[in-house]
Formats: structure tokens, C-alpha cells, sequence
């Protein structure tokens, strides 16, 4: 395997090649080799020779921009802190078109199948050819958090409620956006969500925008 291999020549040149890979063919047509792929990868990013860290950072920015948040979600489930691997990642947004574009080459295999799927499908897919758990949001913030976005009385009440959304915003950051929508879970988070909507028409102005983005993130 690769890494039997002590030159960084070879790593380096596999990474490209991977590279040209997943743009010539598709990260999604990895299927489930993702998880295994993307390990590997990350293991590259902590290479000590500098071509082979570009290489495979240069790598993670390709799959971000393919597959989207579920990659910086697996970052953070592995409890990765790499401000290079941050930067790859908002260097090349996730490209939501990027599942349906025509690529230049094809997989046979996974052309016939998909044939039988349309791309909304294959996009709820992409969660489940990694391992992350999800989170329940609700569950991970203050008991209190929700009260606080719905509290009006009082001259710092505002004060209030920004802290929460606030704290929503930290909180669905640290799981990378990947919630649970299971059980008692899904009942939270639409009490969370109803909050939220409530905030779109706030008294103060500044923090409408903040609503916005945070069900934007909910409903992503």
C-alpha cells in the first residue's frame, strides 16, 4: 500500500492523480470508498514534505467542492484541528451543481444504477457513505437557549435572544450542520425552528438577518 512507501514522490503523485480522478470522474462515483479515500487523504495533509501537504489539501478542496459540508463534518467528527485544512475547504465552496454536471469520464456501474434515482436522491445519499453521527441540536444547547430567542420583555431582552441564536450558530458549526431528525429530536428542533421564525420580524433589525441564516443552515 501507499503507505509502505517512504518517497514522497509517489505520494505526491497518487494525489494528483486522485485529483484528476474525482474531477474527470466524479467524487460521488467513489460510493462508499469515500470514507476510505478521505482518510487517507487527511493522513497526507499531515505529511512533513511540503508537496505532499499542497497535494493533499489540494484534494480536500476538490471533494468539498463535489460532496459539500458532509466532508468538513467527517473533519470534525475525527477532532482535527488544521487551519490549512480550514482554509481548503472555504477556498473551494461546495458546488451544488456538481452532482448532476456531465463528466468527462463515466462509470459504467454507477451510471446504469443512477439511471433508476434521480440527483435530489443522490444528494441525500451523499450522509450515508460516511460514518459521522449526527447530533441532537436541541439537546446540545442550554436548557435555556430556546426561552432566551422567545424572551421580548425587559430594555436587554435583545441582548438575550442574540445569545441564543448565537449559541445555535456555535453549536451547529461544531457538528457541521449534521443533526438528528429522529424522535424527540425532530420535536426540538421544530420548537428551535419556530423560535427562529419568530425573529425574522424582531424589533431590532440586526438581528433578523441572523434568523435568516441560522434556518437557512437548519434546512440545508
Amino acid at each position: 500500500t501507499i503507505n509502505g512507501v517512504k518517497s514522497p514522490l509517489v505520494h505526491e503523485a497518487l494525489l494528483d492523480w486522485f485529483k484528476l480522478f474525482c474531477i474527470d470522474f466524479g467524487a460521488s462515483s467513489l460510493s462508499t470508498s469515500v470514507q476510505e479515500s478521505l482518510t487517507w487523504v487527511l493522513k497526507e495533509c499531515e505529511s512533513n514534505n511540503m508537496k505532499v501537504r499542497k497535494a493533499a489539501l489540494d484534494v480536500m478542496g476538490t471533494l468539498n467542492s463535489q460532496l459539500g459540508p458532509i466532508i468538513g463534518a467527517f473533519v470534525k467528527s475525527k477532532d482535527i484541528q488544521s487551519s490549512s485544512i480550514e482554509k481548503a475547504l472555504s477556498d473551494n465552496p461546495h458546488d451544488t451543481s456538481a452532482l448532476s454536471m456531465e463528466r468527462k469520464m463515466k462509470c459504467l456501474t454507477l451510471s446504469a444504477s443512477s439511471n433508476s434515482s434521480h440527483q435530489g436522491s443522490s444528494q441525500a445519499n451523499m450522509s450515508s457513505i460516511l460514518s459521522i453521527p449526527t447530533t441532537d441540536l436541541v439537546a446540545s444547547l442550554k436548557s435555556d437557549c430556546i426561552s432566551r430567542i422567545n424572551t421580548t420583555e425587559g430594555k436587554n431582552a435583545w441582548k438575550l435572544r442574540k445569545e441564543g441564536m448565537e449559541e445555535v450558530k456555535t453549536c451547529l458549526s461544531r457538528c457541521g450542520g449534521l443533526i438528528s431528525t429522529e424522535g424527540k429530536a425532530f420535536l426540538s428542533l421544530k420548537q428551535l425552528f419556530l423560535a427562529l421564525r419568530a425573529r425574522l420580524n424582531d424589533s431590532q433589525s440586526n438581528l433578523k438577518p441572523i434568523s435568516a441564516t441560522l434556518i437557512g443552515l437548519l434546512l440545508n
